[in-house]
């Protein structure tokens, strides 16, 4: 942004002061439309408050990944963005646990009252601690006084490839996520466990997910993401073949946490990589679009899902026919870790080992 304020910055640039900015409106709003969610009592009230609040959640996890990438230094960013992102299992976690010592029928209210407030309260600490992306130094091919199209920014200057494979992983890895979040529970009771039971495998994934965006986030700081990437996508694959081949209660619960903590650790480290696969002038762009193709997986997910288990399909084969779709999503992520990309103004293989 030019100091005298007579240009504007374009909408597509999320660097400076306006990324800060829409970090903090991007809190304070889904907070409140989280408190008003509690009082709502007509259905249309609540479908359009929700797609508000989906809307807010939609633009904060992009902002966010810019905002780690610019602010950590090269060696931490992977560490920064498996942080940042393991408060998503953790806040299920949470909210799990709100809802079971909540006594009362309509006590569940108390999920929506501390998902609201209490982002009221992390506002203040963003206020306080959060750091200016102007300090950072500026990408040497950064043209942020040029406006760049979202066309351009996703597919030329030799970044279609980068952002074809992105797409392609983001949907392979996403889709297995919420197809185990909305069927494992289904699935262990067909296999004749209680539903306790498969309370406790539900509970073990997340738990394993808030493990995995950390650990394995952090391990790609040490070791590269391309041997990162590949022990995980091997490990989402051992992991989905013990599910599919689990009969009791002990290998479901092995199966699930596992799957939890390889899923959402392969997930971190394609937010770090996609975060710095890009030049800073067109960062938020990039990786808004890239999240945005991401959601697609909740609706594809559980949809092929129920779909098939409606045809008769069993929850073995489908859980072995989840395999291949990780082998392409890691074929994919494993094509970005090649390619040579600017990081701070010189020109690196970051990615590699």
């Amino acid at each position: 942004m030019e100091r005298s304020g007579a240009r504007k910055t374009p909408r597509n640039q999320l660097t400076n002061k306006n990324l800060n900015a829409e970090v903090a409106l991007d809190v304070k709003g889904n907070a409140s439309k989280l408190v008003v969610q509690s009082f709502l009592s007509e259905i249309n009230a609540l479908l359009t408050v929700r797609l508000l609040t989906g809307l807010g959640l939609g633009a904060a996890m992009p902002t966010l990944i810019a905002l780690c990438t610019e602010v950590a230094s090269v060696e931490r960013r992977g560490t920064a963005v498996g942080a940042m992102y393991c408060g998503m299992p953790t806040g299920a976690v949470l909210a799990t646990v709100i809802g079971m010592i909540s006594p009362g029928e309509h006590e569940w209210r108390n999920i929506f009252f501390v998902g609201g407030f209490g982002p009221l309260l992390v506002l203040v600490l963003l206020a306080v601690f959060m750091k200016e992306t102007s300090r950072i130094k500026r990408d040497e091919h950064d043209t942020r006084d040029k406006p760049v199209s979202v066309s351009q920014a996703l597919w030329k200057e030799g970044r279609a490839r980068i952002t074809l494979a992105l797409w392609t992983s983001y949907l392979g890895t996403l889709i297995v996520i919420y197809f185990l979040i909305n069927w494992l529970p289904y699935m262990v009771q067909a296999r004749g466990l209680t539903h306790e039971q498969a309370g406790v495998v539900q509970v073990l994934l997340t738990l394993g997910a808030a493990a995995g965006s950390v650990v394995i986030a952090t391990l790609m700081d040490r070791i590269g993401s391309k041997p990162t990437l590949l022990g995980a996508y091997v490990g989402i694959a051992l992991s989905l073949a013990i599910l599919a081949g689990a009969t009791g209660s002990t290998s479901m619960a092995l199966g699930g946490l596992l799957a939890g903590f390889f899923l959402t650790g392969a997930q971190a480290i394609l937010y770090a990589v996609t975060g710095m696969a890009y030049p800073t002038h067109v960062r938020g762009t990039c990786v808004g679009a890239t999240v945005a193709v991401g959601r697609l997986a909740p609706i594809i997910g559980p949809l092929a899902a129920g779909q098939l288990l409606a045809n008769g399909q069993s929850s073995s084969m489908l859980l072995a026919t989840s395999i291949p779709v990780i082998v392409v999503a890691a074929v994919c992520a494993l094509s970005v870790t090649r390619c040579v990309f600017s990081v701070d103004g010189v020109q690196t293989k970051v990615l590699t080992t």
